[in-house]
């Protein structure tokens, strides 16, 4: 599903046509951008691998572009049946162009803004 600024494509394919099918969180491991450390720094809760990695394959899940300086991440809105609650994940194609199979790069809870926006679009609103 599409989210804010979805008129742009990533790497020369179109966010609705990105397709998730793995993610692989190994780089992330032991980097400050662990999701099951970084939160935790803040004061916040972190984010078990395994909640990241289920909003990142949420059917419903909204793709958008990260913001990222390097042009390189996907930002994914999608909801964790575990956890409960919906998470912003940022990934990273594995390789130089994207595929099915990306990298995990970190995640956190998702804001209200976000919460809300996943919301509409997965009723259809």
């Amino acid at each position: 599903m599409e989210g804010p600024d979805s008129s742009h494509s990533f790497l020369g394919v179109h966010f609705r046509d990105l397709v998730i099918s793995t993610v692989d969180w190994t780089g992330a491991i032991g980097r400050d951008h662990n999701p099951a450390e970084r939160a935790k720094r803040g004061g916040g809760d972190g984010v078990p691998i395994e909640h990241a990695s289920e909003a990142a394959l949420d059917v419903d899940a909204i793709v958008f572009p990260s913001g990222s300086r390097s042009g390189r991440t996907i930002a994914v809105i999608g909801y964790s049946v575990s956890a409960k609650r919906i998470l912003h994940v940022i990934l990273s194609p594995v390789g130089d162009r994207p595929t099915m199979d990306w990298n995990g790069e970190t995640a956190w809870r998702a804001s209200p803004k976000f919460v809300r926006l996943y919301e509409e679009m997965r009723d259809g609103q």
